[in-house]
């Protein structure tokens, strides 16, 4: 038998939900309660485990704020027949994590290597006749291109990729305790060394070919 949410957390959730939708304030903040104590945790370790390059902890925090402040507002939008409230919650709050990425960078699009890493990796496949197996082999090369990379290179490409913006150098200096001119460096290598293996593997065509 598959391993399904259990009956008694489905009508706890179910609870949570309407006691936000309710119009006393104080059923609403109890439920608010509810909601952080039952699922805080793993929203906090999901925010965490996929943008620990790109948020620092208290930023986490907020945005575990947030996204309940959003379960709140939009309760009644929540169908427990599309997805489990976790899963909802969960959604929500990686928006969430995107969004105080890009209000606390101011960098955006202001140096010259602002480019997006994952769309000038991934042009997508040539012809329908693509199939899984070769784009698999692409991610799975371009994951494993990634893991070889020095330590900082790699936290660099990870944040960019996380926040699917070039992730601010001043806040990625501070995280990793550099200078905003080490980062760019580190950048600048680590996307030429995924060019240059990616283009090894036979991702891309070698520049300069006289074809």
């Amino acid at each position: 038998m598959p391993n399904t949410q259990s009956q008694t957390d489905m009508a706890e959730d179910l609870r949570i939900i309407f006691g936000l939708m309710e119009d006393r304030t104080e059923l609403k903040e109890a439920a608010l309660a509810d909601l952080l104590r039952r699922h805080g945790g793993t929203i906090k370790g999901m925010v965490w485990k996929k943008f620990a390059n790109a948020l620092q902890k208290e930023e986490v925090h907020d945005v575990l704020l947030r996204t309940a402040t959003k379960a709140w507002r939009y309760a009644a939008s929540f169908d427990d027949e599309k997805a489990s409230l976790q899963t909802w919650l969960v959604a929500i709050a990686i928006r969430e994590a995107k969004d105080v990425i890009r209000e606390k960078t101011w960098e955006f699009n202001s140096v010259e290597d602002d480019d997006v890493i994952e769309p000038y990796f991934f042009d997508g496949p040539e012809s329908e006749a693509d199939d899984e197996k070769q784009e698999s082999k692409l991610i799975l090369d371009f994951r494993t291109v990634i893991e070889s990379l020095p330590e900082l290179q790699r936290a660099i490409i990870d944040a960019d990729l996380a926040c699917g913006e070039t992730a601010d150098a001043e806040r990625l200096a501070e995280i990793h305790a550099t200078t905003k001119n080490s980062i760019y460096v580190s950048r600048a290598k680590a996307k030429k060394r995924i060019e240059v293996e990616m283009t090894r593997l036979g991702h891309f065509p070698p520049t300069g070919s006289e074809r």
